[in-house]
C-alpha cells in the first residue's frame, strides 16, 4: 500500500472517531449561537460525491451525479495524472484500495486505465458531466513537483469553459503547489482553497497573505475564532468530515460557508433542520 494511502485510511480512521464522538457527545460541542441571519445557508459539497449510496464507488460519474441528483450544492474530487499527461479523478496514487488492482496511475496510460478501472473518469468527463450544474471542488493530488508547467496548462484548457470561483475552485494540501498555479494563472488567485489538517496556522497564514478565498480543515479543529476572522477579511471557511446531523448542524450555526460530508445522500435533509435550536 503506498504512503498516500495508509495516511488516507489513517486520517479516515481519525475524522471517524472524532465524528463518533461528536455525535455521542454532541450536547458537549453543541453552541447556542444561531447562525448569523445575514450570511446565505451553509452549502453542501459531498465529498468524493455521495458514494456512501448502495453500489458506488467514490469520485466516479455515477456518485458524482447521485450528488447533484440528491440537491448537493457542490461535489468535491481528486484529480490526478496518467503517464501520458491525461488528467483523471482518483485520490490515491493506486488503484489498490478503490478497485484491487496493484496499478500505479502515475504508471498507466488512459487505454490502460480504461481496461483495468473503467469506472474512473477523466477530468474532461466529469465537467461535461456536471460543469456548470453544481460547483466542482477540484482537489490536486500530488505535491508542486508532480505539477509541471505543461500539466497546469493543461489543467487550465480543460476548465476553460467554466468561471474560476464562479463554477470552480482549486484545492491542495500542498500550499506550494497552490502558489505555484497562481504564480502561473493570477487569475485563479480569488478560488484557491487551502485544506489544513493539523497544521491550521501555517495554513492559514499563507492562504492570507496569499489572498486566497478560503482556508478548510476539520470541524474538531477549526476554532470559531479563526472563522470569524476569515469572515471579517472578506473570506470563507469550510470544514470537513461533517458526517452526522449533530455536527452538521453545529457547523451551520458556527457560520461556516461550505461543510464538506460523506454524507452528501442525506446532508439536504439536514439543512432542512438548520433554523432548530441544537
Amino acid at each position: 500500500m503506498a504512503r498516500d494511502e495508509i495516511v488516507d485510511l489513517l486520517s479516515q480512521t481519525g475524522m471517524i472517531a472524532a465524528d463518533w464522538i461528536g455525535r455521542l457527545y454532541w450536547r458537549r460541542f453543541k453552541i447556542k449561537r444561531r447562525r448569523s441571519p445575514h450570511l446565505p445557508p451553509a452549502r453542501i459539497i459531498a465529498h468524493r460525491g455521495a458514494w456512501k449510496l448502495p453500489g458506488l464507488i467514490e469520485n466516479t460519474l455515477p456518485a458524482l451525479l447521485a450528488a447533484r441528483n440528491v440537491g448537493c450544492w457542490g461535489v468535491e474530487f481528486d484529480v490526478r495524472a496518467l503517464k501520458d499527461g491525461t488528467l483523471v479523478v482518483h485520490h490515491d496514487e493506486s488503484l489498490v484500495r478503490t478497485f484491487g488492482r496493484e496499478l500505479r496511475l502515475a504508471q498507466m496510460s488512459l487505454s490502460h486505465l480504461r481496461h483495468e478501472a473503467p469506472l474512473i473518469p477523466t477530468l474532461t468527463e466529469v465537467i461535461q458531466a456536471l460543469g456548470g450544474q453544481v460547483h466542482l471542488m477540484i482537489e490536486l493530488k500530488g505535491n508542486s513537483s508532480d505539477w509541471s508547467p505543461e500539466l497546469l496548462t493543461k489543467l487550465r484548457t480543460e476548465l476553460g469553459g467554466l468561471s474560476c470561483a464562479r463554477d470552480f475552485h482549486l484545492m491542495s494540501l500542498d500550499t506550494k503547489l497552490l502558489q505555484k498555479v497562481t504564480e502561473h494563472f493570477p487569475e485563479y488567485r480569488t478560488g484557491i482553497i487551502g485544506i489544513a489538517t493539523t497544521e491550521i496556522q501555517a495554513v492559514s497564514e499563507v492562504v492570507q497573505k496569499e489572498k486566497w478565498a478560503a482556508l478548510t480543515a476539520h470541524w474538531f479543529l477549526l476554532s470559531q475564532a479563526t472563522i470569524d476572522s476569515y469572515h471579517r477579511n472578506g473570506q470563507v471557511c469550510g470544514t470537513g468530515h461533517a458526517d452526522s446531523k449533530e455536527v452538521f448542524l453545529r457547523e451551520c450555526a458556527r457560520d461556516v460557508d461550505w461543510i464538506f460530508t460523506n454524507h452528501g445522500h442525506e446532508a439536504p435533509t439536514w439543512l432542512e433542520a438548520k433554523s432548530r435550536p441544537l
